[in-house]
């Protein structure tokens, strides 16, 4: 008897632990300070309650309504959700226990050749029966916990009809074995009442299975209906919207790399849902350009591992521009990727939403906004944010600042459209030196940036130092090919034109765009201060005279 006590006690509390494990698959628990200590606690305490009540002769009264109302305050107590998830989850337990308990008695009284009445009120055979049934239950939650997806189990309470029709056919199940329970005090056994209750049990396990399929197969279809018209509306949400902007756009299933939705303003892209997204990926690589500066950044921030690195960092969207050009050889375009991450809650996939948009026109006017208008190069702070983001990135570079002698003089005796001229022509042979066209002035390729400053003064930063260029020669030249002389338009007055410059080299003393400008003006008045018409290359005596 001891030995079946302890037994009792450590199989019941094993069987609440599970018990209450996998009711927090269903329903979720509250968030109470340490409340798995607090439910193995009162699990503990209440095995070795429960096995008092094998000792009393009210046992089958007292069992089932006491577990009951155990298992019923506790998922009040400890557990969100509604009452009738709570409730539907306590008659299923003891559902299971009329069930399987009603089969060991009759299996019990068989193979002993006893009538059920003296097996209910023998303590050590109800002992015994109670430790095979809670035995056969343990086995059941961990095939539960261990063989069902987590994801179905939340759909068990999501619909509170279907739930509470659930409920009314476990009521029907406990009514329906508790009336036929009046075989327990047949006098003697006999094979009808044994196969009466197999039967019995093996309807009603099967009623209430049934039942919970039933429950879960509702909800996975109301699910995958609800899922698919506000699937289908956000594709039409997103043609509307993007169709006249976007390129394109498509759904993916990144944990699958799946595409799942694909649309095109341009182009019949539908043979592709359904593919492989990074195969999509490798054709569009294989048959677009995309530019030289922009291929590391698309590899990586395009892949579904991306995406799902970004989701686990707590990012939902991220952005990025390139550069590409739609079948080889063409003109390149610009193209803004918008990206939006998020986790489909019953299948717990990551999806993205892709969203290409061809934004070349608002770049250009962008660029229009960045340049200067008399002479096509870049203005004084778009010259000045691309010299200074390059320096920030490399640490390397020369900056020269060329300045017009003698401009002055062309505006006040020659006129304001000559002085256009002169700045014009500035600007003109400043491209031609550097073997450099407006056109290239925006291509990130490009080894020069050339802006104006302002009047007759001009910068120009050769970003990779002395690679490409002899900045001696390179400087002689510009003196030489900058020097001019203007007339008005009758000839009768001239004023000679020459320009001076000043050169400055990013080195570790000189790591950012102020000290190189700094330098470089340094340079740019010495210059001007020998006589004009020269450079001055910048060095540390310089800034001590």
């Amino acid at each position: 008897m001891f030995l079946l006590s302890i037994m009792f006690v450590i199989i019941f509390f094993i069987h609440n632990v599970l018990y209450f494990k996998t009711t927090a698959h269903i329903i979720e628990l509250r968030s109470i300070k340490n409340v798995n200590y607090l439910l193995q606690l009162i699990s503990f305490l209440a095995s070795v309650v429960s096995l008092s009540f094998f000792f009393n002769d009210l046992f089958f009264i007292l069992f089932i309504p006491g577990m009951f109302c155990f298992f019923l305050i506790e998922l009040m107590i400890f557990y969100k959700g509604s009452i009738y998830n709570k409730m539907a989850i306590v008659l299923l337990e003891l559902i299971h226990s009329l069930t399987i308990e009603s089969l060991i008695i009759a299996i019990i009284s068989m193979v002993l050749q006893i009538n059920i009445e003296e097996v209910l009120f023998s303590i050590e055979l109800r002992l015994l029966f109670r430790i095979i049934v809670l035995v056969i239950f343990n086995i059941i939650f961990l095939c539960i916990l261990t063989k069902i997806p987590k994801a179905h189990f939340r759909r068990l309470g999501q619909s509170i009809k279907s739930v509470k029709i659930f409920l009314c056919l476990e009521i029907i199940i406990i009514l329906a074995l508790n009336i036929t329970a009046i075989t327990y005090h047949s006098e003697a056994f006999n094979n009808l009442v044994f196969y009466q209750r197999i039967m019995q049990c093996i309807t009603s396990i099967g009623i209430i299975y049934l039942g919970l399929f039933a429950l879960v197969y509702l909800e996975i279809y109301e699910t995958n209906n609800s899922d698919l018209q506000n699937s289908l509306k956000l594709t039409k949400f997103f043609q509307n919207t993007f169709i006249d902007q976007a390129e394109l756009f498509l759904q993916i299933d990144c944990t699958n790399d799946k595409v799942l939705n694909i649309n095109s303003a341009k182009t019949d892209l539908a043979k592709y849902v359904n593919t492989a997204y990074s195969s999509l990926l490798i054709k569009f690589l294989a048959y677009n350009h995309v530019y030289s500066e922009n291929i590391t950044d698309l590899l990586k921030m395009a892949t579904t591992e991306y995406m799902i690195q970004t989701f686990d960092n707590k990012q939902q969207k991220y952005t990025y521009e390139c550069q590409i050009s739609l079948r080889k050889n063409s003109n390149f375009r610009w193209f803004k990727i918008d990206i939006l991450i998020a986790q489909d809650y019953h299948t717990q996939n990551i999806l993205a939403l892709i969203v290409v948009s061809d934004t070349t026109e608002q770049k250009q006017l962008k660029m229009a906004a960045e340049k200067d208008p008399l002479t096509g190069l870049h203005n004084k702070p778009t010259a000045e944010k691309l010299i200074m983001d390059h320096i920030e990135k490399y640490t390397m570079g020369v900056l020269l600042i060329v300045d017009g002698d003698s401009f002055k003089n062309v505006n006040s005796i020659l006129g304001y459209d000559i002085g256009n001229n002169v700045i014009m022509n500035m600007s003109k042979t400043l491209l031609k030196i550097f073997n450099i066209t407006l056109a290239d002035i925006n291509n990130i390729d490009t080894n020069v940036i050339l802006g104006r400053i302002g009047g007759d003064e001009f910068m120009v930063f050769i970003k990779d130092q002395y690679s490409y260029f002899n900045i001696v020669d390179t400087a002689t030249s510009i003196c030489k090919e900058l020097e001019k002389t203007y007339f008005d338009g009758f000839n009768s007055n001239s004023v000679k034109v020459s320009a001076s410059i000043g050169i400055a080299e990013v080195t570790k003393e000189k790591s950012t765009f102020k000290d190189v400008y700094s330098a470089a003006y340094s340079a740019l008045y010495t210059s001007k201060k020998n006589g004009k018409n020269q450079f001055t290359i910048h060095n540390s005596t310089l800034d001590n005279k």
